[in-house]
Parts: C-alpha cells; structure tokens; sequence
C-alpha cells in the first residue's frame, strides 16, 4: 500500500488497531534517521500474528506500508 499521509499518523492508527485487536504480544519499533522513517510493527495473540512496516524516504513524497497477516 501507499499513502501520502504522514508516516506518524499511519503509523499512530495501525497502533491503535493492533492494540484494539487485543493482541496480547506486541512489539513497536520507530526509526527516524535524517528524515528516513521505517516503523515496524507487529502484534501477537498465539493465533494470528500481524506485521505491518511503513517507510517513508527522506526524498520521496509517498508512505510506502507493507502489511503480513499470519
């Protein structure tokens, strides 16, 4: 998928989702190095697993998101 939101606010309701989905084990790791964002995401109830990443380059105009659903 791909968005011209901001990568924050993407990044802020795919938290809110997984958070939601009550899974029970969650990691959430945010990188911003010069203007480069990779956020990854990934959430766990011993049934599903999802992961989501989402990328914006510095130089780019689009929020790259890439979603696994496990």
């Amino acid at each position: 998928l791909q968005s011209t939101d901001d990568p924050q606010a993407i990044t802020n309701w795919y938290k809110d989702k997984i958070i939601s989905l009550n899974m029970n084990a969650k990691s959430f790791v945010q990188t911003n190095t010069n203007g480069n964002i990779l956020n990854k995401l990934v959430g766990a109830n011993g049934v599903n697993q999802v992961a989501v990443e989402i990328s914006k380059q510095n130089s780019e105009s689009k929020t790259v998101i890439k979603i696994s659903i496990k």
